[in-house]
């Protein structure tokens, strides 16, 4: 359920999807290695500065932020 203040309003944006190839998401093994390894990747992407997890009781789902 929305709360009262959302304003739920059908946008449609025409525009050309990208390519899931351009879609790279490194395993969480791969990350927590590069975590303490001080090396930069600005290309890829910024620092690995932190992996937070989180576990959600009601769904038993497992959730993780790459800061």
């Amino acid at each position: 359920m929305l709360p009262k203040a959302t304003d739920p309003t059908k946008i449609v944006v025409l525009m050309e999807p990208i390519p899931t190839e351009n879609f790279r998401f490194p395993k969480y093994e791969q990350l927590k290695v590069l975590e303490n390894t001080n090396v930069n990747f600005p290309d890829v992407f910024g620092d690995v500065c932190d992996i937070k997890t989180t576990y959600n009781d009601e769904t038993h789902a497992i959730q993780r932020v790459v800061v």
